[in-house]
């Protein structure tokens, strides 16, 4: 026996709420008055947020444009500055070679105790050249083409900082619109739709802003390291020149010292005296001057020629 439900009477219940497709009438009622969708209940956008993100990419521009602009007006500068110091340093070289060769030619006529002394002077002074010129090719090589890629990393620099104002400008444009559609409109679609393009374009801005940050880290990192590189090289190639130049000077000094001033008037002194003829005895007996032959001179021994260069000191040159 199965048991009978009891039926009570309708008047007892509770009026129960009618569903219609299982959607409560009142919470149809509660969406057809809120025009909002669910996103913007979720998350608000303020008029305050929008500025302060607006003064954000303001400043991040006007410091990435400053550091650009530094670049642009100084390297140039600096770039012709030392293509100049090293132009000078060229002339300079071909000035002390010619010096050399005229220190050389006045030496080679000078007694041979003076012009041992200035050909070896002479000839330091040449060496010295020969490193100035290595000093004037690491200058054109190491220093000014250090500075030569700039150009092209401001201009790189410049279309990020382009792009960045391009997604920020659509940011700002998108969230007009927004505000526009949700004071205007009524249609849970068109604030959907507006909505959602202004969330893209904030993402876009934002994911911009970091790109930029990164981008301005890397080339201001860059920076850095190429001045000490540059600079260092400079250095360096000054250092190794003088200091070549120091040790070939004291060794030029050193041979100015060594010069004998009374060696130099000996010989000075002997090329003053006149050689007298040799004589030699006439056959057939009887003096020189009485009753004897004509005296006869004695025919000189030739004396092979000995060239100057070879009492100059040949300097080793280090190149």
């Amino acid at each position: 026996m199965y048991n009978q439900p009891s039926y009570q009477s309708t008047q007892s219940l509770p009026p129960q709420p009618n569903n219609i497709g299982g959607l409560n009438p009142s919470f149809l009622a509660q969406q057809q008055q809120s025009p909002q969708p669910m996103g913007l209940q979720q998350r608000s956008y303020s008029t305050g947020d929008l500025k302060t993100s607006i003064r954000s990419g303001e400043q991040k521009n006007k410091v990435v444009t400053e550091n650009i602009e530094k670049i642009e007006n100084h390297f140039p500068q600096m770039v012709q500055d030392i293509n100049l110091y090293a132009v000078r340093s060229a002339k300079l070289r071909d000035a002390g070679d010619q010096f050399s060769k005229s220190l050389r030619q006045y030496a080679g006529t000078e007694v041979p105790a003076l012009q041992q002394g200035l050909g070896a002077f002479a000839e330091c002074f040449a060496a010295i050249q020969d490193h100035r010129n290595a000093l004037v090719t690491r200058l054109e090589n190491r220093v000014v083409q250090g500075f030569a890629v700039y150009e092209t990393r401001c201009k790189q620099a410049r279309v990020d900082v382009k792009q960045h104002n391009t997604a920020h400008t659509k940011e700002v444009r998108e969230h007009k619109s927004f505000e526009n559609v949700k004071s205007k409109s009524t249609q849970q679609f068109e604030l959907a739709k507006a909505e959602t393009k202004f969330k893209k374009a904030a993402e876009e801005a934002n994911r911009s802003a970091n790109t930029l940050k990164d981008q301005i880290s890397d080339f201001e990192r860059q920076k850095t390291r190429d001045l000490k590189k540059v600079f260092g090289e400079f250095m360096l190639s000054e250092m190794m020149f003088y200091a070549k130049a120091l040790e070939i000077y004291t060794r030029a000094y050193q041979e100015l010292n060594e010069i004998d001033e009374e060696e130099g008037i000996d010989q000075l002194h002997q090329s003053l005296k006149l050689s007298q003829p040799q004589l030699t005895p006439g056959g057939g007996g009887g003096g020189y001057m009485y009753g004897g032959s004509a005296p006869t001179l004695a025919t000189p021994q030739h004396q092979p020629h000995r060239s100057h260069s070879a009492s100059t000191p040949q300097l080793e040159r280090t190149f």
